[in-house]
């Protein structure tokens, strides 16, 4: 189950993905074009070997190896990104993605932290650094990062299965299950099956 929850975490995150800036090869694939992982892992190992400092490159690839289940590889991808765009916000709440599909809740913590820093408004951060407590069993931080995401996007189904989750951990049933019923209400079925007991 708890596999289950941090692979939807990763999937949200790699769908947030924003689309190339236009400075990107003229046989760069946008999001909706990618096919194969080991296609695009190629091409992207192409792209980056013409122009190693192409940082939307290596974001890419490294989106293809998260869905692999390449974690790892996927960290360093990122990591090299960040290091040629240490701005990018997006980027750390991917490498902070792949961190929390890995189960490295203090290095997906500090990425998402940073993430949020540099875009306070990154509902996705906030509810994988949610997540992150969540596992840890740091349950007010889970709240607090879970409420955040809330208050920025208020129909992210997620973010109120996520602070439902929080509040059944903390044996606060009539408020878990309110959660519960509004994330069902936006599509979230796992928390209609919850719901539902």
């Amino acid at each position: 189950m708890k596999k289950k929850w941090l692979t939807l975490l990763v999937i949200s995150a790699i769908g947030s993905c924003k689309a190339p800036t236009g400075n990107m090869p003229a046989d760069y694939k946008t999001q909706a074009e990618v096919g194969s992982n080991d296609l695009d892992i190629r091409d992207y190992s192409r792209i980056i070997k013409d122009n190693p400092g192409h940082a939307e490159a290596y974001v890419y690839r490294g989106m293809a190896y998260v869905r692999k289940g390449d974690y790892d590889r996927a960290i360093q991808d990122f990591t090299k990104a960040i290091e040629i765009e240490p701005r990018a916000g997006s980027t750390y709440g991917k490498r902070g993605a792949a961190h929390l599909e890995s189960r490295h809740y203090e290095e997906a913590i500090r990425d998402l932290t940073k993430a949020i820093e540099l875009y306070p408004r990154f509902a996705q951060a906030y509810f994988n650094r949610g997540s992150a407590h969540f596992n840890k069993g740091n349950y007010e931080q889970a709240l607090r990062d879970f409420t955040a995401a809330i208050e920025i996007y208020p129909g992210y189904g997620k973010a109120y299965h996520g602070r439902a989750r929080t509040y059944r951990a903390k044996r606060l049933d009539k408020v878990a299950t309110e959660d519960f019923r509004r994330a069902c209400d936006l599509g979230v079925e796992e928390a209609c099956r919850a719901h539902k007991r």
